[in-house]
């Protein structure tokens, strides 16, 4: 219960609590005007290359604004037929990259992002509720694999981003040149030390998805599938450390 109610500062862990499996993972997802700017980025590459694209580059910027939540797990694994989930607020990840938003996006209305986002767990929700989905058939051992692939796919959408962003910057660079300003150099200092603790704080999520898939008491088929699981992590922290 004190984990509980101080769940904003526990690091991620998983152990065992009589015949719960007790898990605490953080969370990362991108904010609703993050997306809607790399969409809006995505569609300025699609232009022509040379001057036109370098001027698309000059005026559109793709936005990175990721936040982040805990959750803490309880999974009955003795009988699995009983799975409490319990989630902080989304709040802004601690990134200096945060500090510099474009001006576009500071003249926007301000809307808070998790009153806009859809809820990350959305799906999963949609399918329990659902007749005779395949979700909803099973037990509470594969609710636990579907929350964890969840949360694996939504830090895989926030590594591709930022690799979008460093695309962008080299795109830039090589249209701008001399000219490519003092103030963009100091944001891939910044962005270099954000990716660092984001890799910091998501190795911990990959023991966890590990270890649980090494469990013999999972059947086949979700051990399988936490392995798809942990290679995917896998290729985020890679992707990181590249990025780097």
């Amino acid at each position: 219960l004190d984990k509980i109610l101080n769940l904003h500062y526990e690091r991620p862990k998983s152990y065992i609590l009589g015949r719960h499996n007790f898990m605490i993972i953080p969370v990362y997802r991108l904010t609703t005007r993050s997306i809607q700017s790399f969409s809006k980025y995505i569609r300025a590459q699609e232009t022509d290359f040379g001057k036109q694209r370098a001027e698309a580059l000059s005026v559109i910027r793709p936005f990175i604004e990721i936040e982040e939540c805990e959750i803490a797990i309880f999974n009955d694994i003795l009988t699995w037929n009983e799975l409490i989930h319990i989630q902080t607020r989304w709040r802004l990840a601690n990134m200096r990259m945060h500090c510099r938003i474009p001006s576009d996006i500071k003249n926007a209305s301000q809307v808070a992002p998790e009153e806009i986002a859809t809820p990350i767990f959305a799906d999963l929700k949609r399918q329990l509720e659902t007749n005779y989905s395949l979700l909803r058939r099973g037990n509470t051992e594969w609710l636990q694999f579907a929350i964890l692939d969840t949360i694996g796919k939504s830090l895989l959408s926030v590594t591709e981003s930022l690799r979008h962003l460093i695309d962008f910057h080299q795109d830039l660079l090589h249209a701008q040149e001399a000219a490519y300003s003092r103030s963009d150099l100091l944001f891939l200092t910044e962005l270099g030390d954000d990716l660092e603790s984001l890799q910091r704080k998501v190795r911990p999520l990959r023991r966890i998805v590990r270890s649980i898939a090494e469990e013999d008491k999972h059947s086949e088929g979700v051990r399988r599938y936490l392995s798809d699981t942990d290679e995917e992590v896998t290729n985020c922290l890679s992707d990181i450390d590249q990025m780097l």
